[in-house]
């Protein structure tokens, strides 16, 4: 009898044993995969970091180097645009590169982390609507170093904001009408055009009413006819001047 409960004893303490052990492992386990999942989490966080501090790199570097291109005037303000956007998608394709080749290395297919598959398309997202963007500047900015557009005028609003001095012009076919500054030489020489008091019935002078949080002052109405030369999608002047005959001084 005694012997039997020995023996049910020691089987009992080996199935327990055995249970621990098994308990042990699995733990052992989990834990193993707890730190897999957190390196694998940590790297393709970091790595997605690096992709979008590169876009806001990009992006920042861009705005900077358009300060004061303003200043410059006319060509020289689009060809500082074309500069800036240009060194901005030279930081882009280097962080596209780098994408590029750490998916190429590491994809897996269907054996690829959860993290890397979240970095694959946020960080793809990230560099394709930056570059889309850019190049979309680009774009626009060629268009206006190879064709500005030269327009004639029946009418304008010449006025003041702050220190600069400003024309605005209704646009042909559309409801808008368009704001450029311009050099105060070309402001004393439009101010030879014929002063009208109908200014009301302009888009221009919509404009310069509704701009209520822009500080723009002096506004005249003239209804005499000008040439003007500007870059449309940049909203920069490069030339105007009156049409003698159509003046009074």
């Amino acid at each position: 009898m005694l012997a039997e409960i020995l023996h049910t004893g020691i089987k009992l303490m080996g199935l327990f044993g055995d249970i621990a052990e098994k308990a042990v492992s699995e733990t052992a386990l989990e834990l193993s995969m707890s730190k897999k999942d957190r390196v694998e989490k940590a790297k393709w966080g970091a790595l997605f970091a690096v992709c979008a501090l590169a876009a806001m790199a990009a992006f920042a570097v861009q705005k900077n180097s358009m300060k004061g291109a303003d200043l410059l005037g006319g060509r020289k303000t689009i060809e500082r645009f074309m500069h800036s956007n240009v060194t901005a998608m030279v930081i882009l394709l280097a962080a596209a590169v780098g994408f590029v080749i750490v998916c190429f290395k590491t994809w897996k297919g269907r054996r690829s982390s959860i993290y890397q598959l979240i970095f694959t398309v946020g960080a793809g997202v990230v560099i394709v609507f930056s570059g889309v963007s850019i190049l979309k500047s680009i774009h626009n900015i060629q268009i206006d170093l190879d064709s500005p557009l030269t327009l004639t005028r029946d009418s304008y609003v010449l006025c003041k904001e702050g220190s600069n001095y400003m024309l605005t012009f209704d646009q042909e076919g559309t409801q808008d009408s368009v704001l450029l500054v311009i050099p105060q030489e070309k402001y004393k020489e439009l101010k030879n055009g014929v002063i009208s008091k109908r200014g009301y019935l302009s888009r221009s002078w919509r404009l310069i009413e509704n701009e209520n949080y822009r500080n723009f002052t002096d506004a005249v109405y003239y209804e005499s006819k000008i040439s003007v030369t500007y870059y449309r999608h940049s909203i920069i002047y490069e030339d105007c001047s009156l049409i003698e005959d159509e003046t009074h001084t």
